[in-house]
């Protein structure tokens, strides 16, 4: 029987996992984390009713209760790490398009269903998978620290939103946003996010 690592012996193995699986669990949150910052500026250039900006983001909590089952099947199948980077990816893209924004609320509606989709791929059962299948010992430690990308996200998303819109416009903070978290996630995940031991990986 293979001895038991210590912890410190963990977290020197493995420690990219939990700190890449703090930011990555805090984008689930982004967009709505950020809505009330960007509902001004949209609804008052569309015409819309804060009620139909707020209308997408239903479909966050819907889309994940509904597809939660089927996206546990699909992490034990193809791994945490390729679907990481399929979601950071893809989210990247559908946050960034939003700055593409015509004024049909369906079309707004639609988006925010693709982000809802996509953002499962993100979402906190990717990175837990991941850690606990690297950390015993010291396992609640780490999943502590990736559950701590909620707060980091409160704290921070908000300031850099309303920041990214009074330098550049709403348009642009979106595309802003996206390549903020995005550009050096993607590389980080895939060079340094390997749950290789007790769980799937890609």
């Amino acid at each position: 029987m293979d001895r038991a690592l210590s912890a410190r012996e963990e977290w020197r193995a493995g420690w990219p996992l939990p700190i890449i699986g703090m930011f990555g669990n805090s984008i689930v949150q982004l967009f709505a984390y950020t809505s009330g910052i960007f509902l001004p500026p949209v609804t008052k250039e569309f015409g819309w009713t804060p009620t139909e900006f707020n209308a997408g983001l239903s479909f966050v909590m819907v889309v994940g209760v509904l597809m939660s089952p089927t996206f546990g099947l699909a992490v034990d199948r193809w791994g945490s790490r390729r679907l990481a980077l399929i979601g950071i990816a893809g989210f990247t893209v559908l946050l960034a398009s939003l700055a593409l924004e015509t004024g049909s609320i369906w079309v707004w509606s639609l988006h925010c269903l693709l982000n809802a989709v996509v953002a499962t791929l993100i979402s906190p059962l990717i990175w837990a998978k991941a850690i606990a299948g690297r950390f015993e010992t010291s396992r609640a430690l780490a999943l502590a620290v990736m559950l701590s990308g909620l707060g980091f996200a409160l704290a921070v998303y908000p300031l850099l939103a309303t920041f990214y819109i009074q330098q550049f416009g709403w348009r642009l903070a979106y595309v802003a946003l996206a390549l903020s978290w995005g550009v050096p996630l993607l590389p980080l995940t895939y060079f340094f996010f390997r749950p290789d031991k007790g769980a799937t990986s890609a």
